[in-house]
């Protein structure tokens, strides 16, 4: 049988994943978006804009799949 103290740990690691879970279907949902973006915007001032948070939502997605 658990103790309180473990129980309550396993409660929060549970909430810790679904957390990280949320997080990361958000940044792969927002991903997906820009790249979808950057396909159909011809004016380069924008795309270099979404290249760069493409940039950043990629590194981001490498540190949550960890």
């Amino acid at each position: 049988q658990n103790t309180h103290f473990e129980s309550k740990e396993l409660v929060g690691k549970a909430i810790d994943e679904m957390i990280m879970k949320n997080r990361l279907s958000k940044t792969e949902k927002r991903y997906n978006e820009v790249l979808v973006a950057m396909s159909n915007t011809s004016d380069d001032e924008k795309r270099k804009e979404l290249k760069d948070e493409f940039t950043r939502l990629n590194r981001e997605l490498k540190n949550l799949k960890r």
